[in-house]
């Protein structure tokens, strides 16, 4: 930020000498004295290379307000509840409400993450390997390695119920859940969530 402040400040005193034919080294008060001494110029009409440096002060302005209004760093909270949607949905860090673009239905963060573990849960067919169970898991708010599934099966916890094209391990994630969960576990039915093992 401070590196594009200070080549918008030299190229705005450049172009003010050249404008005025000052000695290399006149010293303006700030970098809107040398925009100012710019544009009184009755020289800058006739200044060649004033497109070039217009076109200079735009790309630097659009850069140094970018860094300024940077877009606020999201995060994958789970899937749209509305079962008729269910698209991927995405949040900044500090939101606690989303709205979904496609079905246009507002939710809190925390009821995503229930009702999508919820859903990965429930069904106990879904599978996902190693690493899949883990990120799904961690994102709804139970924090999981892909390692401490793998020492599950090699404990004799945890069994596969098949292998995907890359030949890894599958498993459900209602098994996962079952031994992530095993101190509080609690049956799950249709109108039951997770919500007291999901952390908003």
């Amino acid at each position: 930020m401070l590196d594009l402040i200070d080549i918008l400040d030299s190229t705005a005193c450049e172009l003010a000498r050249w404008l005025e034919d000052s000695d290399q080294e006149t010293a303006f008060t700030s970098i809107q004295d040398a925009l100012i001494r710019c544009t009184e110029s009755d020289y800058l009409p006739r200044f060649t290379d004033a497109e070039l440096y217009w076109q200079t002060f735009t790309r630097l302005e659009k850069r140094i307000l970018q860094t300024i209004d940077a877009p606020e760093e999201t995060r994958i909270i789970g899937r749209c509840p509305n079962r008729l949607c269910g698209i991927q949905l995405t949040a900044p860090n500090t939101a606690t409400t989303i709205t979904c673009p496609i079905c246009n239905n507002t939710w809190t963060i925390k009821e995503v993450k229930s009702e999508w573990l919820r859903q990965l849960v429930q069904e106990g067919r879904k599978t996902g390997t190693a690493a899949e169970c883990a990120k799904a898991f961690t994102i709804s708010g139970i924090t999981l390695k892909r390692n401490t599934i793998t020492i599950w099966k090699d404990r004799g916890k945890l069994t596969p119920i098949g292998i995907d094209a890359n030949q890894h391990p599958l498993y459900t994630y209602a098994d996962v859940y079952r031994i992530a969960t095993r101190k509080t576990v609690k049956r799950l039915d249709k109108n039951q969530s997770v919500t007291d093992n999901v952390n908003g």
